[in-house]
């Protein structure tokens, strides 16, 4: 790990209550896509430790202050299953002074801006989704 140090986290732990209430309002709310099918809806994914570790050790530049996941499908329907891809963000001011996270889109290599479709960018896919990496114990799912 580098020697940066990390932004105050974000909100804070949540109760299982609530845990089990938001993930059951996702899966109600999106299963009008599944067909009413509860079972095929997304619940989440999971990303390893060592890849955050390997991320956080490409990005040692202290404006980089975290990632941001983005939902994404392999093909223009569900039946492949959803993903993630996380992106790194820098913090950045608004102009109405709020902070925004912006994300960082450069070339994995080199760090800088990406300006072509086609080169090789930061932005990651190595999230197992669920379905089908899933715990069927959990009260989440």
């Amino acid at each position: 790990m580098t020697s940066q140090s990390l932004p105050e986290p974000v909100g804070g732990p949540i109760t299982l209550a609530e845990a089990m209430t938001r993930t059951n309002y996702f899966r109600q709310a999106a299963k009008g896509l599944f067909n009413n099918n509860v079972n095929l809806v997304p619940k989440g994914f999971v990303i390893s430790f060592t890849d955050i570790v390997d991320l956080m050790q490409q990005f040692t530049d202290p404006s980089v202050v975290g990632v941001r996941a983005y939902f994404t499908l392999s093909q223009p329907e569900f039946s492949g299953g959803i993903k993630g891809i996380l992106v790194p963000v820098t913090e950045v001011e608004a102009p109405d002074g709020s902070i925004i996270y912006k994300d960082l889109i450069v070339n994995y290599a080199t760090k800088k801006t990406v300006v072509d479709g086609d080169e090789d960018a930061a932005i990651f896919d190595f999230t197992k989704p669920c379905p089908d990496a899933c715990d069927v114990t959990s009260p989440l799912c």
